[in-house]
């Protein structure tokens, strides 16, 4: 008899995998960790929490495009992020901020050049998420933003700079030469 590392054990269970489950329990299924994930119908109590979801986004950006520094801050959670993913590719505000203050004060910091560049702010659903797609005056795309929101409050702000992954929402503006831009505006005339 030969011993080898594939015997008939091996081939039995690799046949199994491939064979439907009917009537057998996975072994997520038997934990007692498991959770119940069967499908559910949306109904009236998910409609409610997703048009909750909306109207707190929607606030969250007219606050934006006002530069309501304040009213920012009341909409984020106390241990809310700001993340972004430029990929090396385009300008990004470091490693992120955290926490609400911080989070205020950085949106706030870049709030003025927004308005000097004339940046127009598009809100949007992204990724199952209430977003926006930031243009600039060409109509080119910027960046995106997406907001996780619970408990009535932002969690997480989360931003694509990167221009590779933008290309399917349009064309794509250069960065670069939108922050050249606003860095002359901002600069004080000799």
């Amino acid at each position: 008899m030969r011993s080898s590392c594939c015997g008939t054990s091996s081939r039995s269970t690799s046949g199994r995998s491939r064979q439907p489950s009917v009537g057998r329990r996975t072994r997520a299924a038997s934990s007692p960790y498991a959770r119940d994930v069967t499908w559910r119908p949306v109904g009236p109590v998910s409609r409610r929490i997703g048009e909750e979801r909306e109207e707190l986004a929607a606030r969250f950006f007219d606050a934006l495009r006002e530069g309501d520094v304040g009213g920012l801050q009341e909409l984020l959670a106390a241990d809310v992020q700001l993340v972004a993913d430029s990929g090396g590719k385009a300008p990004q505000w470091g490693r992120g901020a955290f926490g609400a203050a911080n989070v205020a004060r950085l949106l706030g910091s870049f709030l003025p050049w927004l308005a000097e560049i004339v940046v127009t702010i598009e809100e949007h659903e992204l990724n199952g998420q209430p977003g926006a797609i930031f243009r600039d005056r060409d109509g080119l795309v910027l960046n995106t933003w997406t907001v996780d929101v619970l408990g009535g409050r932002i969690q997480a702000i989360r931003t694509v700079l990167n221009p590779e992954k933008l290309g399917h929402v349009g064309p794509v503006a250069d960065a670069w030469a939108v922050l050249r831009e606003a860095q002359r505006l901002r600069r004080p005339a000799p």
